[in-house]
């Protein structure tokens, strides 16, 4: 099966905009992205099982991820410093995010985690450095996701503040049964 691996250090400089990875991918490798600072955006394939250790890392340009539902575990560190992420979107197979998985990613404000996430590592979410490199809570910092759920653990546990999702409502007509 594929494997992204390392993206030149080289080319990392000039990697920008956005990137697509090739489909068939399985896993994205340890440090594959890391220091990409111009890399706003990546397409990830379905098929997708893992995401390495610290594959994002200092992706300082990137503002958006999608996990597609086929990713189990997000690696140690995997987007660690983030800084201009916004938005995450977490796939329905997830069960495992590792240590400091999103840590320093001062940008982002929420996370909905799925119920069937298992395992939330230390300092997942919700915290940064200071200038004295000192450990920080990101101010405003909340999960969405379901009472009694790893997340909802992780948000007690660590003092974030947690909602449950929202549920879209349906209508139902008078059809014929």
């Amino acid at each position: 099966y594929l494997v992204a691996t390392q993206v030149n250090s080289s080319d990392k400089k000039t990697l920008s905009g956005a990137c697509t990875v090739q489909s068939g991918t399985k896993l994205i490798a340890e440090s594959a992205f890391e220091d990409c600072t111009g890399l706003t955006s990546v397409s990830l394939p379905s098929g997708l099982l893992y995401i390495g250790e610290y594959a994002f890392n200092r992706c300082s340009g990137l503002t958006q991820v999608v996990l597609p539902d086929s990713v189990k575990e997000i690696g140690y560190s995997a987007f660690t410093n983030c800084s201009n992420l916004t938005s995450v979107k977490l796939g329905n197979s997830l069960a495992s995010i590792d240590e400091y998985a999103f840590f320093g990613c001062t940008s982002l404000k929420s996370v909905a985690v799925p119920d069937n996430v298992k395992t939330i590592g230390i300092c997942a979410f919700g915290y940064a450095f200071n200038s004295n490199y000192a450990f920080v809570k990101i101010s405003g910092f909340k999960l969405i996701c379901n009472k009694g759920s790893a997340a909802y653990n992780y948000a007690v546990k660590n003092g974030f503040s947690w909602t449950t999702p929202k549920v879209k409502s349906v209508s139902v007509s008078d059809a014929s049964i």
